[in-house]
């Protein structure tokens, strides 16, 4: 697969900036929830008489605190992984835009393939 230079001028590292704030929240929302859970347990351990309910219950809250902290783990890197695609999207274009112009200053064009003539 290859871009043109017009498309990669046309990306948009707005729209990946945002989504990354957004999972960001998300994971701290979801962290929050897991604390939330886990008090919750300790609640449950204090307050539930032994026994094969209390057992069942703590059992399945533990598993649920597992799936939690797997959820959390893969939000926490993506909120970052796509602000630094957004940051390096930017810069490329920013790059890419320079250059064309450099060429253009000094009598070379640049088609949008990346063909290189005398203009």
């Amino acid at each position: 697969m290859s871009l043109t230079i017009s498309q990669i001028l046309a990306c948009d590292g707005a729209t990946p900036e945002i989504a990354g704030i957004t999972f960001d929240e998300l994971a701290r929302a979801v962290d929050d929830r897991h604390d939330d859970l886990v008090g919750m347990l300790r609640d449950l351990e204090d307050v539930w008489e032994a026994g094969e309910g209390r057992t069942a219950a703590l059992e399945a809250g533990v598993a649920l605190r597992q799936e939690i902290l797997t959820a959390q783990a893969a939000l926490v890197g993506t909120g970052p992984a796509l602000r630094e695609f957004a940051s390096g999207a930017r810069a490329l274009a920013a790059l890419l835009s320079q250059t064309v112009n450099e060429a253009r200053a000094h009598g070379v064009g640049v088609a949008d393939d990346g063909t290189v003539m005398s203009i």
